[in-house]
């Protein structure tokens, strides 16, 4: 079977968004990567698993930032291959076309101009999806991009799960609380086997990484504002306990962030 080419899409208008998606689920030619109503989010989504293009509109009225805010921020991004982007608007400046093009777009499209809508600028990748992918095979050399993208997501969830302890007031001072992070993200990854995997990595065994897990939540609960927990933590937990077990702490942060990060 052809691989299908994988697509982010910078769009903050819901029923565009629905248009998009309806449309791409009718093909098989097409993997949408996600959807960004915000110009950080759409350079999250692209660093993370390098799309083969981007569908941007310039203008975003709910999200934040701009079209050429992205085209800005992965044109100094320096990743090892960029995506192909297409600009599907309605902004008609001549001179904001311009700049995007300046800013590195491959294609400009004004929506429901000449009957431009989703389904025209899906059919547009589609029908150039050989000379996308040649274009990309070309300019990253030996680069393997399923390494590279896996890297790349686990880079920024390793970021996000630290910024995740220290909202909770773990400190990176605290005894445990790398194995935590550590755990977590092989979670997210589907390698449930955690303890084996930390024990080996840092070379103990299988009851300390155990008990440092268990020391650095139970240490967390006791000192930590109940206030600050209950605003960061959203589990359930036990009255009779008082506070998660190392377990429970790790599925939870695992199981809202593995969708996010598409492991």
């Amino acid at each position: 079977m052809v691989n299908p080419l994988t697509l982010v899409l910078l769009e903050d208008d819901p029923s565009e968004c629905k248009e998009f998606e309806e449309y791409i689920e009718t093909t098989k030619s097409v993997h949408l990567v996600g959807i960004a109503d915000s110009a950080d989010k759409a350079l999250e989504y692209v660093k993370d698993n390098l799309p083969d293009a981007v569908i941007l509109e310039l203008d975003l009225i709910r999200g934040s930032g701009t079209g050429l805010d992205f085209l800005e921020g992965l044109k100094a991004s320096q990743l090892p291959v960029t995506p192909y982007k297409l600009v599907a608007t309605y902004n008609q400046s001549a001179i904001i076309l311009k700049w995007a093009r300046y800013q590195g777009a491959d294609f400009t499209m004004v929506k429901r101009h000449n009957g431009c809508n989703a389904r025209v600028a899906i059919d547009f990748l589609i029908k150039n999806k050989a000379q996308i992918c040649n274009s990309r095979l070309k300019n990253r050399g030996n680069i393997d991009l399923s390494i590279a993208s896996f890297s790349g997501r686990r880079k920024r969830l390793v970021k996000r799960i630290s910024t995740e302890m220290n909202l909770i007031g773990i400190s990176p001072k605290v005894i445990g609380r790398e194995y935590l992070v550590a755990a977590i993200t092989y979670v997210v990854e589907g390698n449930r086997d955690y303890k084996k995997i930390i024990a080996k990595e840092y070379g103990k065994s299988e009851a300390s990484v155990e008990q440092a897990l268990r020391n650095a939540v139970n240490t967390t609960w006791a000192k930590t504002a109940p206030d600050i927990l209950l605003k960061h933590y959203t589990n359930y937990i036990s009255k009779e306990r008082c506070a998660p077990t190392y377990n429970e702490f790790i599925y939870h942060y695992a199981n809202n962030l593995k969708f996010e990060y598409d492991f």
